[in-house]
Parts: C-alpha cells; sequence; structure tokens
C-alpha cells in the first residue's frame, strides 16, 4: 500500500526561487509501482516519519534545466518552501 499527496514547493538557493508542483509520497509507493531513479536512490522506511531526514526526488527535466545535469548534485542540500538543512537532500 502506498499514498500520495499533491503540493506546491519553492525551491531557492541555486539561481532565482522557482515554484514547482509535485507530490508527496510514502516511502513504498515507487516500488509499488515499479518505479525506481535513474541516478541516486529512492526513498528509504522511515523517511516519511515527523523529525526524519528529507529526501527530494527531481525530475531528469529539473535536474538539466536547473543544476545542468551535474552529477554532484546527489546528496547535496536544496532549499525547498523556506527549509535549507543538511536534511533536505537531493537524492
Amino acid at each position: 500500500m502506498g499514498a500520495i499527496g499533491f503540493a506546491t514547493f519553492t525551491m531557492s538557493g541555486r539561481g532565482d526561487p522557482e515554484q514547482y508542483t509535485g507530490s508527496t509520497i510514502t516511502p513504498s509507493l515507487m516500488p509499488l509501482l515499479g518505479l525506481s531513479p535513474v541516478l541516486g536512490r529512492g526513498f528509504s522506511d522511515g523517511e516519511d516519519r515527523p523529525g526524519a531526514g528529507r529526501v527530494v526526488i527531481i525530475s531528469d527535466a529539473l535536474w538539466r534545466r536547473r543544476f545542468g545535469a551535474d552529477l554532484h548534485v546527489i546528496g547535496q542540500a536544496v532549499t525547498l518552501n523556506g527549509i535549507a538543512d543538511d536534511r533536505a537532500r537531493a537524492d
């Protein structure tokens, strides 16, 4: 079983702030649908719990446009909705 929610996010810190429409999902949803990231990793169990580290999976198009297809963005902190800490990572 998995769950999905829809939300808007503002990414800032690298370039001008931009707003995106995205999803919040439970860690079980991607494997349930047979999906996995091309680079980096998917979500781990427990990352959806309050106080857990935040993990962001971005689209290929966003990775190319905003981050210049930089492989080093994996594991780096990003700022979403004004939250910039070591727990918000683009994995």
